[in-house]
């Protein structure tokens, strides 16, 4: 074989997996991830922060959606419920004109640029000197009796072996005990998920006047004529002009690679029976032509862990103890139905759960508590959910 002047032979070495040790594993680099690992981080831990993916964002992201649900509450004067980490960016991307908050739905809705989104994550995480280890696929998972040692890593450049004192799992799908083979808690039932989308070229001046019934109707009508399954869901215009948000479709979620992967094309199959549809039945909000699905399903692994602790549940027939200042003007609170609280610390700042589930539909989801040691509380996305 002919030699080239300036390149030299490699070969790959014959060792082993490059370690790291560390404090603190994150495993996830999603909103909740990169929370955690920025909070490790300011108590003075040495922090890894792994992901799948080759960039930093989670779905917030590669859903390439831009928008948040769920940082207010709902009702007619919505107040923020979650800070921490989020005050931060908020406040840049407020700042640098790349969000933008609006009412919408019966609640404040946050629209953001995904890519000022993922830039201001990188540059909290290279600031703060977090190991970056992205494009990291979690293969395995070792552990002595109860508590995690190792995490082994894939990448394109070899493997890794993170050898970490505590792990936080981010993923959003349970991986880290799954692979340690703990175990979890799974629904009984289907679990469905949704490939939300985004389409393009919409007279949303018209399309915001158009009842969310109205769409419904159609769907319940017509919608086996273009392959539907799911008859409800919501459609609300997004910041950027001429485009409107949809989550109406309904995908089994199977925790197999090659089922969810061909669950996400009926998931985009069903979209492209949405756009038809709607193409036909409303011509006033068209040309409605493209459209963007999510990179993945918004319902992923259903499984919840099981924990030594747990946060016990109590019902209570009172209503929400949570005020804003306007409701407490008027003698009312902010939320009149009745609640299911955390006793003991967390009650002060967590009161009512259908106000933490809030952001989503009250009647979608199903909140299972316990006040035993072996299980926690879990949640299950109802097929009704819109």
């Amino acid at each position: 074989m002919a030699e080239h002047p300036g390149m030299r032979t490699i070969r790959r070495g014959a060792g082993g997996p490059a370690r790291i040790d560390c404090d603190v594993c994150v495993v996830g680099s999603g909103a909740a991830g990169l929370s955690a690992a920025l909070e490790a981080q300011a108590l003075g831990k040495d922090v890894v922060l792994v992901d799948g993916a080759p960039q930093i964002g989670g779905q917030a992201v590669n859903s390439f959606i831009g928008t948040i649900c769920g940082l207010y509450s709902n009702g007619p004067d919505p107040y923020r419920v979650t800070y921490g980490v989020m005050d931060g960016l908020l406040s840049d991307l407020f700042s640098a004109g790349a969000a933008n908050a609006r009412r919408a739905r019966n609640t404040t809705i946050v629209d953001y640029s995904a890519n000022a989104w993922m830039r201001w994550a990188e540059r909290q995480v290279a600031e703060r000197e977090i190991t970056p280890l992205l494009g990291a696929v979690l293969r395995d998972v070792a552990r002595e009796g109860e508590r995690i040692v190792e995490l082994s890593l894939a990448t394109r450049w070899g493997d890794y072996a993170i050898r970490p004192r505590y792990v936080i799992d981010a993923s959003g799908d349970a991986v880290v005990p799954w692979l340690a083979g703990l175990p979890l808690n799974e629904a009984d039932q289907e679990i469905y998920g949704t490939v939300m989308a985004v389409f393009e070229n919409v007279d949303v001046a018209v399309s915001d006047t158009i009842p969310r019934g109205d769409y419904h109707e159609a769907m319940r009508r017509r919608g086996a004529e273009f392959g539907l399954i799911r008859f409800d869901g919501f459609i609300f215009s997004m910041a950027e002009e001429g485009k409107v948000l949809l989550n109406q479709t309904h995908i089994p979620t199977p925790q197999d690679a090659v089922g969810i992967n061909r669950a996400m094309f009926e998931g985009r199959r069903q979209v492209d029976g949405l756009l038809a549809l709607f193409r036909e039945e409303f011509p006033q909000a068209s040309p409605m032509h493209g459209l963007r699905p999510t990179a993945r399903p918004a319902s992923a692994r259903p499984e919840r862990s099981r924990g030594r602790a747990a946060l016990p549940w109590r019902t209570s027939a009172t209503a929400c103890a949570r005020t804003t200042p306007s409701a407490a003007a008027a003698g009312r609170s902010s939320c009149t139905h009745g609640s299911k609280t955390r006793p003991g610390r967390y009650s002060a700042r967590f009161t009512c759960t259908t106000c933490l589930m809030a952001p989503w539909c009250r009647r979608a989801w199903t909140i299972w508590w316990s006040r035993g040691a072996a299980s926690t509380p879990s949640r299950r996305r109802s097929p009704a959910c819109g």
